[in-house]
C-alpha cells in the first residue's frame, strides 16, 4: 500500500510525530489537523466510511444504536490508519532527518 505514505518532501515528519498516539488505537487530533495527512489518507478513509455507513444502514439496529456503532468504527479506522502512518514514518525516519542530537558543525580552513 504505497499510496498511504506521507510525501517525502514536505520535512513535516518530526512534528507529526512529536505527540504520541495514546490507548494504541484512539486517534490524535493533532496527527489529523494537518492537510498532508488528510490529502494522503481521505481517499480511503472516504471509501471506508462509505462503506461501512451503507452496511450499517442495511442492519435493523435502533437510530441510537447505529450512531454509536457508526462512530467507533470511523474512531477506530481513523486511529489504525494514523497507527499505520506512525510505524511507516518511525521506519522512513533516519534516513529522512538527521538524527536530532547530532551537533552542527563548523567549517574552517585550519586543520
Amino acid at each position: 500500500m504505497r499510496a498511504l505514505l506521507v510525501p517525502a518532501g514536505t520535512g513535516d515528519e518530526r512534528t507529526r510525530l512529536s505527540q504520541p498516539q495514546r490507548w494504541w488505537v484512539i486517534p490524535t487530533l493533532a496527527f489529523w489537523h494537518r492537510r498532508t495527512v488528510w490529502r494522503v489518507v481521505g481517499p480511503w478513509f472516504g471509501l471506508f466510511a462509505a462503506t461501512f455507513s451503507t452496511a450499517l444502514g442495511l442492519v435493523a439496529l435502533p437510530f441510537l444504536a447505529k450512531m454509536a456503532l457508526l462512530f467507533a468504527g470511523n474512531t477506530l479506522a481513523l486511529g489504525l490508519f494514523e497507527r499505520y502512518i506512525r510505524r511507516k514514518l518511525k521506519r522512513r525516519r533516519p534516513c529522512a532527518l538527521p538524527p536530532p542530537s547530532e551537533p552542527a558543525r563548523s567549517i574552517t580552513s585550519s586543520g
